[in-house]
């Protein structure tokens, strides 16, 4: 056993830099595959159906998106591949337009509904329970699945901002670079304190401790840069113009009341899942991947009172 151990440590060193690049390119190329070909995966997975087949995007939702991707100045919007999404979902994009496999966006199905009576005509079911929208919850849950065009401009300019800004191909150079960072880290603390002539097991411990370090680093930067893109999506296209910016102040008071009516129709489960203003609740104190809800709103409620009011 011990022989095996030497003969590992011994492969690793020597081949270390070897494993060290292939590691950080495996990284790479496993959190960016998602964005390579977005236009094969996700709508096969995604992809809202009826009993006719796949449902097509309305052509009205077509031509905001049409609408939008002009104020963006995208001259290559036919790179996108934008389709109905089932479920409760908020709208995503994945993707790089750049790339010969482009982009999509996702639109949530009640981004579909043109009146309350569209939602209160679809059999809704909250914990196994089909939903009672006489009920204050169930009025609040159904206002809530109703956008005006103005919030659907915005939701939409929202996930096309990601695509322009290259979020995605940043987060995937995130990995990598702490790796390295990571070992680096590790490989110079040994040289600078002499650890190198220490037992095998302390050097395995002191392997442990840092790597548990670079990870934790890793979350932190992650989640910071998630947040800037999320905040920098919001802006972006809240400077697009008044309408955008109060369509934005809707559309989060829209997640925020739907958050809230979760809450109370899913009981001790939703309590966990949304805080009483309609935020979702947090993983853990030191993990939080996406911004409030609430401080979104705010700061597009500023850019909007300060710019255009």
């Amino acid at each position: 056993m011990a022989s095996r151990l030497q003969l590992l440590q011994h492969f690793v060193t020597k081949y270390r830099h070897v494993l060290l690049g292939a590691s950080a390119v495996g990284v790479f190329a496993l959190k960016l595959a998602p964005h390579i070909a977005p236009q094969w995966y996700y709508p096969t997975v995604y992809q809202l159906w009826d009993q006719d087949g796949p449902v097509q995007l309305p052509r009205h939702h077509g031509n905001l998106f049409q609408e939008v991707a002009g104020k963006f100045g995208l001259k290559d919007a036919g790179r996108f591949k934008v389709f109905p999404q089932y479920g409760f979902y908020d709208p995503f994009s994945a993707g790089l337009s750049w790339l010969p496999g482009g982009a999509i966006l996702g639109v949530p199905s009640y981004f579909l509904n043109a009146t309350s009576e569209d939602v209160q005509n679809k059999q809704i079911t909250v914990s196994g329970k089909l939903l009672d929208f006489a009920s204050d919850e169930g009025k609040q849950f159904c206002n809530s699945l109703v956008f005006s065009d103005s919030a659907l401009k915005f939701a939409i300019g929202r996930e096309l901002a990601l695509v322009k800004s290259n979020a995605a191909l940043y987060q995937a150079t995130l990995p990598p670079v702490c790796l390295a960072g990571t070992y680096a880290g590790i490989l110079y603390t040994k040289q600078l304190l002499g650890l190198f002539q220490i037992p095998f097991r302390f050097r395995v411990v002191l392997n442990l401790l840092g790597g548990t370090i670079g990870l934790a680093v890793y979350h932190l930067l992650s989640d910071t840069m998630e947040h800037y893109f999320d905040h920098k999506a919001d802006k972006m296209c809240a400077k697009l113009g008044s309408e955008y910016a109060q369509g934005g102040i809707e559309f989060y008071d829209k997640l925020l009341v739907r958050n809230q009516a979760l809450r109370v129709l899913l009981g001790r489960e939703g309590q966990k899942l949304y805080t009483p203003y309609g935020n979702v609740q947090p993983k853990s104190m030191f993990h939080m991947k996406h911004p409030q809800l609430t401080e979104r709103r705010r700061r597009v409620a500023e850019i909007y009172y300060f710019d255009f009011a």
